[in-house]
């Protein structure tokens, strides 16, 4: 590896971030590598979930201006969210992006001349983006809440290898928050092959395993979690927002990865699995186990996927299908009451 190339390990899935000139890594200061190496051993840094309407956190490992280095630039990108995940092995790399110089002219101009094909569109949670078929890959265009281009991903066919450009005048912070969703982008276009999905969930840490909880946006997943940290002794959040489930010899275990949410909780860590929980919001506190087609019906939609692309899709259906088949499903209609959190920590762990 050189200073513009990083290795990064998450659940088993290896890939690889280079930057061309002038993008450049940040260099730490000595508060936040002391951040990246509790977390780089499964340690807790201390961080609540941030549930909606409350103020957003710094996303990364710097928490504060005075952290920042002294040679801190607008072409200086801050990964230490992915640093604790950090790999020397380079034996098997399964995707590579590389951040590029410039802006995509070439697909710009074949937009104009309508030799892209559109395949579909995500406008109601940012990044908006819009998906298409050009030459032998996917692209990917990211739209900011102006409604304006930020960025661009282009996943050449295989997903081996990636390539993002950054919008012109785009501050490192939002650059790094686009990477992130390109590199999950690319991460659910590899870690079906090792029977690892990527899922929107928050989950806690408890007695030794797991406990995932699924819902729409603004369910209260974050807000139930909190309620385990402040109600449920010995609960540890472990991810609030992009865990990854990857099925081992027969068993679900849940990883931590460097894709948080709002929350800057990135723990190099990975735990058995105990249930997973779908929540809705209800008058009064309920749970119930469900199984069979009614438990896929409740996570499935939870799972990372690339509707366009079947192969894919079709490795994703496969592995959730085993893992509700593994792991108790619970569904619970809920308060925002400690008794929730009571009630649910009972039930799985009967």
């Amino acid at each position: 590896m050189t200073e513009s190339e990083r290795l990064y390990d998450v659940a088993g899935v290896t890939f690889g971030v280079k930057l061309e000139a002038p993008w450049s890594f940040m260099h730490y200061t000595e508060p936040v590598a002391e951040r990246i190496k509790i977390a780089s051993a499964g340690g807790i840094i201390p961080v609540m979930p941030t549930r909606a309407g409350d103020s957003e956190p710094p996303r990364t490992y710097v928490q504060k201006r005075v952290e920042l280095p002294e040679d801190y630039g607008p072409h200086v990108l801050d990964f230490s969210q992915y640093e604790p995940f950090a790999t020397d092995e380079s034996s098997k790399i399964d995707f590579c992006l590389t951040v590029c110089n410039g802006q995509p002219n070439e697909f710009r101009q074949a937009q104009k001349e309508g030799q892209v094909t559109k395949l579909m569109s995500e406008t109601e949670v940012l990044p908006y983006y819009y998906v298409y078929r050009w030459k032998e890959g996917t692209v990917f265009e990211f739209e900011g809440a102006d409604r304006k281009i930020d960025s661009t991903l282009f996943v050449e066919n295989g997903a081996e290898s990636g390539f993002f450009w950054a919008g012109e005048k785009m501050r490192p912070y939002s650059v790094i928050f686009q990477i992130c969703f390109a590199l999950r982008i690319m991460y659910t276009y590899n870690s079906w092959k090792y029977k690892a999905i990527l899922m929107h969930s928050s989950v806690i840490a408890h007695n030794g395993s797991a406990v995932l909880f699924l819902g729409t946006s603004g369910t209260g997943k974050s807000t139930h979690s909190r309620l385990w940290l402040e109600n449920i002794p010995g609960a540890e959040l472990l991810n609030d927002d992009n865990p990854v489930l990857r099925i081992e010899e027969g068993k679900v275990n849940a990883y931590g990865t460097p894709w948080s949410g709002k929350t800057p909780c990135y723990r190099k860590a990975n735990l058995p699995v105990r249930a997973l929980v779908r929540l809705h919001q209800a008058p009064a506190n309920e749970v119930k186990q469900v199984k069979g087609l009614d438990a896929f019906a409740g996570v499935i939609s939870s799972a990372s996927n690339v509707k366009w692309d079947k192969k894919v899709m079709d490795g994703v259906m496969s592995i959730m299908s085993q893992i509700v088949m593994t792991v108790k499903c619970l569904s619970m209609g809920c308060l925002p009451d400690k008794a929730a959190a009571e009630i649910c920590c009972a039930e799985t762990e009967k």
